[in-house]
């Protein structure tokens, strides 16, 4: 009842360095612990989950994104780290998440919401338009990496009566991303439209991916105005874009042939393309307006200051909408 403490011992299977952990109950009845498993680096920020408050179990990220540190400094520990909740008695949100909040390499605040249940995986395919979704709310289902400068928000969607899922970017070192996960499967059809506000700057990526984090399926809308595709490792511009103008994507993935298709508005323009990386299967797919980085810290990573790390670059828009995605 909280008058006696047994002595204090280390739990074997805990697996955590020196940048705290939280615990709590959640909403649903049930318990999450959150910090990085590792004993010296400070990423990821995973949440194990627990019906009774003692045998946890089921990983997953909270936050997996490690942007380069912008300012160096003694004792800038890299990754998201000094985790916390809220407090029973401090208040609580509307709604049934757990709200968390911690410090990226020790410069920017971060704030995440983790909806309750904590799934670890998905049993639906997807038919999404955001047309559900609140306006300036919350993006359910999705798994959303956003900044003040580079904001992933539900609005309405140009020249159209619906609403879309909008990514901007004027972030110099960092992107905005949006992903959302699948039923695992060995093929997919994935469909979507897109509409860039630019053609002659910024970049949109988009990644199929399997379970742990492999890229098989690699399309982007890059910087001169062209959609180019990775066909093993080749890269290829493949049609080109406008500014303003949606553009109706088809893609089909095959673990088995390890092989995909692209169309665009109703055009085959790829067949066949080879896998960028080998996967037994594919389970998410991921939007950002940014190059793919490899979590990891270089050895160059605390040497100096990043040029021009607080000034805006020049912003870049892209609307998501209409998203199938089926085996």
């Amino acid at each position: 009842n909280g008058d006696t403490w047994s002595p204090i011992q280390k739990v074997p299977s805990m697996i955590v360095g020196e940048a705290k952990m939280w615990g709590q109950q959640t909403e649903d009845d049930k318990y999450a612990l959150i910090y990085n498993p590792h004993f010296e680096w400070r990423y990821p920020l995973v949440v194990n989950t627990s019906e009774d408050g003692e045998i946890f179990s089921n990983m997953a990220v909270v936050h997996g994104e490690l942007a380069p540190m912008r300012y160096q400094g003694n004792a800038k520990d890299v990754g998201p780290q000094y985790v916390r909740g809220i407090t029973p008695g401090n208040g609580n949100p509307p709604g049934n998440d757990m709200w968390l909040t911690y410090s990226m390499h020790k410069e920017d605040i971060w704030v995440s919401r983790v909806p309750t249940p904590i799934r670890h995986k998905v049993d639906e395919w997807v038919e999404t338009n955001f047309d559900d979704c609140e306006t300036g709310g919350a993006v359910e289902d999705w798994n959303i990496y956003s900044l003040i400068w580079a904001p992933v928000s539900i609005v309405e969607s140009p020249d159209r009566t619906d609403k879309s899922l909008k990514l901007s970017d004027s972030e110099p070192y960092d992107y905005a991303r949006a992903q959302r996960v699948f039923p695992e499967s060995g093929s997919v059809t994935l469909e979507f439209e897109l509409l860039a506000e630019q053609a002659n700057y910024g970049r949109m990526e988009i990644d199929i991916v399997n379970r742990t984090g492999y890229r098989p399926v690699r399309i982007a809308l890059n910087e001169n105005g062209w959609v180019e595709v990775v066909d093993g490792k080749k890269v290829a511009e493949v049609a080109s874009y406008t500014e303003g103008q949606w553009l109706k994507f088809k893609i089909t993935a095959d673990v088995e042939k390890s092989t995909f298709g692209l169309a665009l508005n109703g055009r085959e323009v790829v067949a066949d393309a080879s896998f960028a990386a080998k996967v037994n299967e594919l389970q998410r797919v991921s939007f950002q307006t940014g190059k793919y980085r490899k979590l990891g810290i270089g050895k160059d990573e605390n040497s100096d200051d990043l040029p021009n790390a607080g000034d805006r670059v020049s912003v870049s828009i892209y609307y998501l909408d209409n998203v199938s995605i089926n085996p």
